[in-house]
């Protein structure tokens, strides 16, 4: 058995962070970002989609326990890690597979776009009735690039936070079939979905209002297609923190302040042997 979810958690909360750092450092696009829990030797299948523009992918599984990933590619081939179009590297948690994009599959046949599914499995020897949380994310180098940026002019409970979203395509806008939403998780918890307006062609924007102290986390999903009509799929994540107060008070409520400390110095002189 095996589950799926889209949703954050706090499990791979900083993994996943971390991964949007890299990824925004090194100038790849987030192509899919998801989370699952494995039961029991059944696979999970994650669906991610490459563009013509897309150039690599970089399937990264985040997991406390080793899981075994597999590549199927748009038109039902199944590329195991040993497969020569594929690299694999892992080290404690984390699993990569990387594949040059156009990849030859069977039969001579190179496949580029589509929809490929990264397959997760359990590994062998992992108790049947032991849940595998795993998270998903796969990087992409590509033409067709987002940028995600929000704005935080007060921290102030109530206010409302701008985010603006970039979408281009070899470096001019994308204007087919683009749209932005943002998933905000709460600092309570609950969940909602804000639809993101587009401004021009390529460009959206959005306020996302805060009614509770703490900090929301926001889940940008951007979709469309690229010149050649392909779909695509884009993901970032952002917060942004308020708390009443904000507009008088240096620092959040959980700040500590440090008390003033007096170090009291002592001078040693220095010994001279005697004779």
């Amino acid at each position: 058995m095996a589950t799926e979810r889209t949703g954050p958690s706090r499990r791979f909360a900083i993994s996943r962070r971390l991964a949007q750092v890299l990824a925004e450092v090194d100038g790849s696009q987030v192509s899919a970002d998801v989370e699952g829990l494995l039961l029991g030797p059944d696979e999970q299948s994650t669906p991610f989609l490459l563009t013509e523009d897309d150039t690599s992918a970089e399937i990264i599984v985040l997991a406390d326990e080793p899981v075994g990933l597999r590549l199927r590619s748009p038109n039902g081939f199944l590329l195991d890690p040993d497969h020569p179009a594929l690299t694999r590297r892992s080290a404690a948690g984390v699993t990569v597979v990387t594949i040059a994009l156009p990849a030859p599959t069977l039969y001579e046949r190179v496949e580029h776009h589509g929809r490929w599914h990264a397959v997760v499995s359990a590994a062998p020897g992992t108790a049947d009735d032991e849940p595998v949380p795993y998270a998903i994310r796969v990087h992409t180098r590509s033409a067709v690039a987002t940028s995600v940026h929000v704005e935080q002019s007060s921290h102030q409970t109530g206010t409302a936070v701008p985010i603006h979203v970039a979408v281009t395509d070899g470096g001019l806008p994308a204007a087919l079939d683009t749209a932005a939403v943002v998933e905000v998780t709460r600092p309570d918890g609950s969940t909602d979905v804000v639809a993101l307006e587009e401004a021009e062609p390529g460009r959206f924007t959005g306020l996302l209002p805060t009614t509770i102290s703490g900090t929301y986390q926001y889940r940008v999903r951007i979709t469309g297609e690229s010149a050649l009509g392909c779909p695509f799929e884009r993901f970032h994540l952002a917060s942004a923190g308020v708390w009443r107060g904000a507009d008088r008070d240096a620092a959040p409520p959980l700040a500590v302040a440090v008390p003033r400390q007096t170090v009291r110095t002592t001078t040693i002189a220095p010994v001279t042997a005697r004779r």
